[in-house]
């Protein structure tokens, strides 16, 4: 990053990575004192950068000492959800936030306590948003609420959720379809006074526009306050982010390449080249398309082959049965559902649809691919295990597996790997070291398999 003149930084670590890569930033000189500007998490510990007491706590090893830590970390920022709408803005009771913070206060649990919990704003507004998706769900159908787990409830339980729009104690309560809430968010500078003075501020407040018609989750309004900002490069000045200005001519490089003195002398044999270079390369796409037009009427004519040796895989329609979307392919979609076959019933597979609409080239290459698969039969494999290619959409039906594919199965759980307190949960025994290495055995028989066909897996 120095070599690449990087000076804004952004780190997204959990606390004990944070000391050590703020450490090194230390010992680099990369710091406010040096006109680096440092984003951290605002979730971190209060005094997550104690290395004095983690050393001694946790065992740790970080070489930097508290006050080193100080310097290095000085003035950094942090993005945060504001937890509470204005103290006068009304929510959804008529009631207004500060009136809803008194009577909060007023139950024995926080009777003992100097401040409200940041989320409690967030767990009471979750409520109210859980009632009123109900409410919708029981306004349309009673029977929903028979058969809340059930898959048609669910998928329109996230609908109304993600319609959601409601004044709540946290701020306006939105999605706009989107996965993550839309809210106000602070931008809040970390400053010491001294090693045991420490100051956060607020120096900035992004206000989403709350349009419920504005689909752009980034559109909305930044207040910034630079007055309270407190910068710790040489004379106090707002440090940049690092990128040189550009050359004054536009084709300097090219012009020193050239070796003539004058930029538009440069420009001129540039721009002449630019068009001689773009003449062939249409005069090369040209010649492409016309191969590929000849290579599709050579493919048509074979489809109908590939399609007969497939014939006494097919199975009617009706024996297939597909209920929800499992992701994308690289002809289609790819769906899950059931599959009846007389010697098994109905069982779980996977579906790939071709595209409807899709050129020869692709239906071939779809079927090719069908055409291979039907040889395997291997048990780290997945198996064909029939196709409807009479009509559109041509599908081709698969084994289904539970986990979906392995890479998704061991991103989702490597934070369980070295995790000492889930070390005996379900999840983390998947990805034990016995598991992992029976995965492993288990990806290089199948590819052993594959090699001694000659079949390259993609």
């Amino acid at each position: 990053m120095m070599e690449d003149n990087i000076h804004i930084i952004i780190g997204d670590v959990y606390d004990n990575i944070a000391r050590i890569v703020m450490c090194i930033a230390f010992e680099m000189g990369m710091t406010s004192q040096n006109s680096y500007v440092w984003f951290l998490p605002s979730w971190l510990n209060s005094d997550w950068y104690d290395t004095d007491k983690y050393n001694k706590k946790n065992n740790e090893t970080v070489w930097c000492n508290t006050e080193q830590m100080v310097q290095a970390i000085n003035g950094y920022f942090s993005l945060s959800h504001a937890p509470y709408g204005p103290n006068d803005s009304l929510t959804n009771e008529n009631i207004t936030v500060k009136q809803w913070k008194e009577k909060l206060k007023n139950y024995s649990f926080y009777n003992r306590r100097n401040s409200l919990s940041e989320y409690a704003g967030y767990a009471y507004d979750a409520v109210w948003m859980y009632a009123y998706a109900l409410k919708k769900l029981y306004d349309e159908n009673p029977t929903y609420l028979l058969e809340l787990h059930s898959e048609n409830t669910t998928k329109r339980m996230v609908e109304v959720l993600k319609q959601t729009n409601f004044q709540g104690v946290s701020g306006t309560i939105q999605f706009r379809n989107q996965a993550s809430r839309i809210s106000v968010v602070n931008v809040i500078q970390c400053y010491f006074k001294n090693i045991s003075d420490k100051q956060m501020t607020t120096v900035a407040v992004f206000h989403p526009n709350n349009l419920i018609n504005d689909q752009e989750p980034l559109a909305g309004l930044l207040s910034l306050n630079e007055s309270l900002i407190h910068w710790f490069s040489p004379g106090g000045i707002r440090p940049t982010d690092g990128i040189l200005p550009p050359p004054k001519c536009l084709v300097e490089s090219f012009k020193n390449l050239v070796g003539v003195k004058d930029c538009e002398v440069a420009l001129v044999i540039a721009n002449f080249l630019g068009f001689g270079f773009i003449g062939v390369v249409l005069s090369f796409i040209f010649i492409q398309i016309y191969k590929v037009k000849k290579k599709e009427l050579e493919q048509i004519k074979n489809l109908p082959l590939l399609e007969g040796r497939l014939d006494r895989w097919e199975i009617p329609r009706n024996k297939l049965v597909i209920n929800r979307k499992l992701g994308e392919g690289a002809f289609g979609d790819v769906y899950g559902g059931e599959a009846y076959f007389d010697e098994k019933g109905w069982i779980p597979v996977a579906v790939k649809a071709l595209k409807v609409g899709s050129k020869s080239e692709e239906k071939l290459d779809f079927l090719s691919e069908a055409e291979v698969m039907k040889k395997f039969d291997h048990k780290n494999i997945i198996k064909l295990l029939a196709v409807c290619i009479r009509g559109e959409p041509t599908y081709t039906i698969m084994e289904l597996m539970l986990y979906g594919d392995l890479k998704t199965f061991l991103l989702a759980r490597r934070h369980l790997v070295n995790d000492i307190q889930s070390q005996y949960c379900r999840e983390a025994n998947e990805v034990s070291s016995k598991k992992l290495t029976m995965m492993a055995l288990d990806v290089a028989l199948a590819l052993s398999y594959l090699a001694e066909r000659k079949i390259v897996h993609r």
